[in-house]
């Protein structure tokens, strides 16, 4: 099965040299992966980052002139998808490099429709006392 991996970027310099490489070393066939870059209009020197040739050899970059936010640069990596599995990531997400591979795989039951998932962090003592302010409704002005 072909599938589209949709990473949509903002300002994303600083995290790019830790997602990327992840992104590109999928153990899914490469044959059967496009990998779809969209730099929204970046300001912190995103752009000449995705020039890497390295990068550039796997994937494919899309440049909005202006920001026009997460969901345009989605649909832009929509427009020029050719994958018959579409899978949408932000710049900010580590993957393992099973990730497409075990996507993809959930597609083999004629029943499965769609997929939404959430990587949660990695667990910390400041993240987990986070969380509880957040998810425990004790929260007040």
């Amino acid at each position: 099965m072909k599938v589209s991996l949709i990473v949509s970027i903002y300002n994303g310099a600083d995290i790019l040299p830790i997602t990327v490489p992840p992104l590109l070393n999928q153990d899914y066939p490469s044959e059967q992966l496009e990998i779809i870059m969209v730099d929204d209009a970046s300001t912190d020197g995103t752009a000449e980052l995705l020039e890497n040739p390295e990068w550039r050899e796997k994937c494919r970059v899309i440049r909005h002139e202006g920001n026009r936010g997460r969901t345009a640069a989605r649909n832009s990596g929509v427009r020029t998808s050719t994958g018959e599995l579409l899978i949408f990531v932000d710049c900010d997400i580590e993957l393992p490099p099973d990730f497409v591979s075990r996507h993809a795989s959930r597609y083999t039951d004629e029943q499965t429709v769609g997929l939404l998932s959430n990587l949660l962090p990695h667990s910390t003592e400041l993240l987990d006392k986070y969380h509880r302010y957040l998810f425990e409704g004790k929260r007040g002005a």
